[in-house]
């Protein structure tokens, strides 16, 4: 018994993380909305996009700490079948999720939408930013459709994130 629920745990694991991709010019991975159901999400990003992350204060970081540090090594080989830049945006994406969800009104209200106008960019001070269409209702119960981004940039050594609405 034991043993079957360990392999149906791993299969469950690896077909959540096998989401975590970058294919076709999309970075497909999958968000959790506010009641628990499991939505597949796909975002554009061009080689361009990825070079251009690849330079940001915010990515080296990322990058020299996790895997430079003892303590990440149960993580780094949990994921080693993803490249750096598959981490570093499943582990950006999934906070900035929860984090969009936790800044509505009515987190359980929380739907991401799969859109044509989800997208992975780097503005001009070289902060990254994931943006996505969600639906959710306000503090008067009603259902509103909005854009959400998940900002993360580098201010004095420290990167930082921070979630948006509009």
């Amino acid at each position: 018994m034991k043993k079957l629920f360990l392999l149906l745990l791993t299969v469950i694991v690896t077909n959540v993380f096998a989401q975590n991709k970058i294919e076709n010019g999309y970075f497909k991975t999958e968000f959790t909305t506010g009641i628990g159901e499991k939505v597949s999400m796909s975002f554009s990003l061009d080689s361009i996009t990825i070079d251009q992350i690849t330079k940001t204060p915010s990515y080296i970081y990322w990058d020299s700490i996790t895997f430079a540090n003892p303590d990440n090594a149960g993580y780094v080989e949990k994921h080693k079948d993803k490249t750096h830049m598959e981490m570093f945006l499943m582990s950006n994406a999934g906070m900035g999720s929860i984090q969009i969800k936790y800044a509505l009104k009515i987190p359980n209200s929380y739907t991401p939408l799969q859109s044509t106008n989800n997208k992975i960019y780097v503005t001009e001070d070289k902060s990254i930013v994931i943006r996505y269409d969600i639906k959710g209702q306000n503090s008067y119960g009603n259902m509103i459709f909005n854009t959400a981004a998940y900002h993360v940039s580098f201010v004095n050594g420290k990167s930082v994130a921070q979630p948006y609405i509009f």
